[in-house]
C-alpha cells in the first residue's frame, strides 16, 4: 500500500516564498493498493490537492473510475472538486461517497457548490458520470475493496460474522476471501461537524493505515479511538497547531497539536507519525518546530514523527 499526499495545509490554500518546503494545497490523498481494481483510483477528501492528483492519474492514462471519500465537507476538503478535469471528463466515473450531516451527503455537497453564481457550471451539466453513497452511520459501517469485485459497502456486525464464520465476502458478482481485500473502517472524529477519521487495512500483505484529519486533542483517549488506531504501520493525524497556539486561542478549533498527534500514536503502538493539517499562518519554520516539538513528546526511542508535504509518496 502506498499512500501520496497531494494536500497537507488545513483551513486555506496558501503560497508564499517561506512555504515551499511543506507545500499549500489543502487536504487530498491517494490511496495505491493491490487491492483494489484495475483503473480505479481511490483518494481522501478534494481539497486543492486533488487538482495535481486529477492531472497526475490523466498522465498515467488508464484512470476509468475515481472513487472519493470525504472526511467532511468544509471547504478547505471539497474545493478541488471544482477544479479537477475528470470532473468534466465524461468517460471517467466519479463516486463520490461521505458522511451525512444535516440532511447533507455528498450528493447535496456538489449540487450545492456547483451552482451559479458561485460556479460558472451547474452540477446538472455533469452529473451524468457521477454517483454517490452515503454514510449514514460510520462506526458501523465497513467498506470492502477486492481486485476483481469492486467495491462493496455493509454494515460492520454482518463483516464481523462473516469474518469469523467463513472468511468470505460477497463483492460483486462473487465471493472472496477477505484476506485478499482492502477493509475501510471509520470513526467519528472530534471536529465541529461530522467528520470521519478512515482506517485502511491491506489484509494481503497486513499493512494498516489510518488519517485522522480534523480532530482535536482530548484529554482521554477512547477505547474506539485507541482501537481506531491501534496496530497502524503509518499514522497521519492533524498538528496544525503548536501547544502554546492551542492553549492561547485555539482550543475549540476542532484541529490538535504535533505533541498530542505523537501521544496518541505512541499510546495506540504506532511506529510512524506523520503530522498534516498545517495551519496556513505557518511558515515552513513553524512547522518544523511543530514537528520538533512533537518529537520532544517522544517517549520511546524507536517512534519516528514527519511532517507531511505536499506530493510525497509513503510506502506503508
Amino acid at each position: 500500500m502506498k499512500v501520496t499526499t497531494y494536500g497537507t495545509a488545513g483551513s486555506l490554500a496558501i503560497c508564499r516564498a517561506n512555504r515551499t518546503v511543506h507545500g499549500g494545497n489543502t487536504t487530498c490523498l491517494r490511496i495505491q493498493s493491490d487491492c483494489l481494481q484495475p483503473g480505479l483510483a481511490l483518494a481522501v477528501d478534494a481539497g486543492t490537492g486533488y487538482y495535481p492528483m486529477s492531472m497526475e492519474l490523466l498522465r498515467e492514462g488508464n484512470i476509468s473510475k475515481i472513487i472519493t471519500l470525504f472526511t467532511h465537507y468544509h471547504h478547505d476538503h471539497t474545493q478541488g472538486l471544482l477544479l479537477a478535469p475528470p470532473t468534466y471528463i465524461k468517460s471517467i466515473h466519479m463516486e463520490l461517497l461521505g458522511p451525512v450531516d444535516q440532511t447533507v451527503g455528498p450528493k447535496e455537497v456538489l449540487e450545492t457548490l456547483m451552482k451559479p453564481p458561485f460556479h460558472p457550471l451547474d452540477s446538472v451539466e455533469v452529473k451524468s458520470h457521477f454517483s454517490f453513497m452515503k454514510i449514514d452511520h460510520p462506526a458501523g459501517t465497513v467498506l470492502v475493496f477486492h481486485p476483481e469485485g469492486g467495491k462493496k459497502k455493509m454494515e460492520l456486525d454482518e463483516f464481523q460474522r462473516l469474518e469469523k464464520k467463513w472468511n468470505l465476502i460477497p463483492v460483486g458478482e462473487g465471493k472472496y476471501p477477505i484476506a485478499e481485500c482492502l477493509i475501510v473502517k471509520m470513526i467519528k472524529t472530534a471536529h465541529p461537524e461530522h467528520t470521519i477519521s478512515y482506517r485502511f487495512e491491506e489484509r494481503p500483505t497486513g499493512k494498516t493505515f489510518v488519517f485522522l484529519t480534523d480532530h482535536e486533542n482530548t484529554d482521554g483517549i477512547s477505547n474506539a479511538l485507541r482501537d481506531h488506531i491501534s496496530g497502524a504501520d503509518l499514522f497521519i493525524g492533524d498538528a496544525q497547531y503548536d501547544r502554546p497556539t492551542y492553549e492561547a486561542r485555539t482550543a475549540g478549533y476542532g484541529h490538535g497539536t504535533g505533541e498530542y498527534v505523537t501521544r496518541l500514536g505512541e499510546y495506540c503502538g504506532v511506529g510512524h507519525i506523520w503530522l498534516t493539517h498545517h495551519d496556513p499562518n505557518a511558515d515552513d519554520a513553524k512547522i518544523d518546530a511543530i514537528l520538533a516539538e512533537a518529537n520532544d513528546a517522544r517517549t520511546r526511542s524507536e517512534t519516528v514523527v514527519f511532517a507531511c508535504k505536499d506530493m510525497e509518496t509513503i510506502e506503508v
